[in-house]
Formats: C-alpha cells, structure tokens, sequence
C-alpha cells in the first residue's frame, strides 16, 4: 500500500514496527514529544531528558525512546517534504495502525508548524546552483540560399547561473526550435518562474509569427558571395528578432 506521507511508496519496514512502540505512549505525552522533535527539525535544541521522563510510564528502553524519536522525526519532516495537510497524515497513520487519538494530537502539532517546517527544509536542502536571470531573443528566418520561403523561427535562451559554493555567475546559452521551446514551457514546475515568465513572452511573439505567415512578404533575394580563390556559395539567411528584439527576465528563484 502506498501512502503519501512516503513519496507515494510502501511504508518503511522500520516506520512499521515502531507504530506499536508510538501507541504504548499516551497520546497527551506524544504529542509533547512531537514538539520536542519538531523544535529539532526547525533547529533548536532538542531535550532529550524531558523526553525520558514523558516515557517513563510506558516503560520504554532506551534503544525504543530513540527509535521514537527517529519515527516521529521521519514521519514529520517526509510529510512536509511532500506537502501533505494534516488531514490525510492523520489519515494515513490510522491505517498503519497508530490509534485515533495518538494521530490526532501528532497531526494538531504537525499543522501548527508545518510552514515553518517546509521553510527550514528548503533552506537546509542541497543546491548547488541558482538562476538569476533568463533572457532570449527570437531569430525569424525569411528565406535562404537553398528555400526561398523558410519561415521558421529559431528561440536563443541564455541562462545565468550563479554558483551557490563560490558565488561566480556564469552564462548558459542554448538554441532551440519552436516545437522543442513549446515542450519545455509545457513541462514547467513550480519554482520556475523566471524560466516560465520569458517563457510566455517568446510564446507570445511565436504566435504573432505564425499568424502573420497567412499573409508573408515577397522573398528576399538570395546573396551569395563568391570567396576568394574557392569560387563557392556561402549560405546566407536573413533573419529578424521577434516582438521588437530580445528581452531578459530577471529575479531571484525562491
């Protein structure tokens, strides 16, 4: 069975066997617990002899009061990882056998810092990179030496990334046709908005381009140059930026 909680997978072996070692507790001291566990994941001092005392009526090992403290510590930082509300954890727990009231009181101290939870793990997540800045330019072949009438547009995308070791900028450039920017602007994700807002703007002036080839103007005629002491054609195209040239988004991905 699969569970949200988990990334969509089974549950954990080990999350399993200590759901019974959770229910032997009261689920008033559980939730005190939760909340010396989630001082910890939010970056606070964790007391663990307070801990001890809230366990001693269940008569807990030691080697289960840090299992305790390792289920809890699991089951509230991989729920805030995945974005579940506190409704279906609780939910979810009650099917992997954890008692009403002792899910209850988990989920209640879960949805009280389930923000600054989220917050916590996106910063101390690992990010080897960040992007500043987009900007792009949109090149309109008319014609060519070869096909008179082209009409294809070509999307340059340049992509400043700053390293998040050493704090050096460097700039990403790529090429690439209307079909193949149509599949990456279709794939967006949350987070990406400095990509997905050019991304409009360049989508923006391809639909311009396509309505104007109901109507397109007279082919430009054919340059060719002949080069010193070869006599070949070199291949020339003529091509225009779209909506006024090339534009750059920039800002700071959160």
């Amino acid at each position: 069975m699969r569970f949200r909680f988990c990334g969509d997978l089974d549950c954990p072996d080990w999350v399993l066997a200590e759901i019974s070692t959770l229910a032997k507790i009261s689920s008033v001291k559980l939730k005190l617990i939760c909340a010396q566990v989630l001082r910890d994941l939010l970056g606070g001092s964790m007391e663990y002899e307070k801990i001890l005392k809230l366990t001693l009526d269940a008569k807990l090992e030691s080697g289960d009061v840090k299992a305790t403290i390792a289920v809890l510590g699991f089951i509230l930082s991989s729920a805030a990882k995945h974005g579940v509300d506190s409704e279906s954890l609780s939910s979810e727990l009650q099917q992997l056998g954890l008692p009403k009231e002792h899910a209850s009181g988990l989920c209640r101290s879960y949805e009280e810092k389930q923000s600054s939870l989220q917050d916590s793990l996106r910063a101390a997540s690992l990010r080897l990179s960040r992007l500043g800045s987009v900007c792009w330019r949109v090149d309109y072949t008319l014609s060519s030496s070869e096909l008179q009438e082209v009409h294809e547009p070509l999307v340059h995308l340049t992509f400043t990334v700053r390293d998040g070791q050493h704090g050096s900028t460097a700039a990403v450039p790529m090429a690439v046709s209307a079909d193949k920017f149509r599949v990456l602007l279709a794939g967006e994700t949350p987070g990406q908005e400095l990509v997905v807002a050019a991304g409009r703007e360049v989508a923006v002036g391809l639909r311009g381009h396509r309505g104007a080839r109901a109507a397109p103007p007279p082919p430009a005629p054919c340059l060719r140059r002949a080069e010193a002491g070869a006599g070949a054609d070199e291949h020339t195209e003529l091509s225009r930026a779209a909506a006024g040239g090339s534009r750059c988004a920039r800002g700071q991905l959160q």
